[in-house]
């Protein structure tokens, strides 16, 4: 966790928010990336602290990038990304994990910047729905980002701890999205899932499911 608290340490104040939640409760422990992107990792997290350090308030999804450190073994620096989720950490990117390599009295961050996700995904999932659907989905969501996998694209709702996810297809199906093992389970049909949606039920519901597995 020492890297990890150096790196949130040289960032602006603005996400000093992040340190408290480096802890090893919390951070359990972190793996590849199950979806299979390059140099990617996701945090397992404790999901019974996870209401702690969530905040609503903030985007869904950004990535934190421009981040460089010195590698004092191969002599350049090493660029890293922070995966942030409604104010937690997500996942990082980097190409090397041998973290005490890194030395933290070198370091770059005069290119940080936050990648954003528009609505091109939100609107490509509307588009499979009729009026009254979109209405309603509108209303719970306003911000989605796609996850492309073998058997299709899905589209993220909520976290709902450990870094797993409720995600929803382009049928109006509803599955969560375990990373630890990899497994996809549908939890709710196209009307279970707009019913819950306007009993304000949906993530309640899910939640019961996904604590009970």
């Amino acid at each position: 966790m020492h890297f990890f608290k150096s790196l949130i340490s040289i960032l602006p104040n603005k996400y000093h928010y992040l340190l408290p939640q480096i802890n090893d409760d919390f951070l359990i422990a972190f793996k590849e990336n199950v979806l299979g992107f390059k140099d990617s990792y996701t945090f397992l997290l404790n999901a019974k602290l996870e209401p702690i350090y969530k905040n609503k308030k903030l985007p869904h999804f950004f990535i934190l990038r421009g981040l460089n450190i010195w590698n004092s073994k191969e002599n350049k620096f090493y660029r890293i990304e922070l995966d942030i989720l409604s104010g937690y950490l997500g996942g990082f990117n980097i190409a090397s994990i041998e973290f005490s390599n890194f030395d933290f009295t070198k370091f770059d961050i005069s290119e940080i910047n936050e990648k954003h996700f528009e609505n091109k995904d939100l609107n490509k999932l509307l588009i499979n729905f009729d009026e009254n659907e979109k209405a309603i989905i509108s209303k719970y969501l306003d911000t989605t980002y796609s996850i492309k996998l073998s058997d299709g694209i899905f589209y993220y709702i909520d976290s709902i701890g450990n870094g797993d996810v409720i995600v929803l297809d382009k049928t109006g199906t509803v599955y969560l999205l375990i990373h630890d093992p990899a497994n996809k389970i549908k939890i709710f049909s196209k009307e279970e899932f707009f019913e819950k949606l306007e009993n304000k039920t949906l993530i309640m519901e899910a939640t019961k499911i996904y604590t009970a597995l």
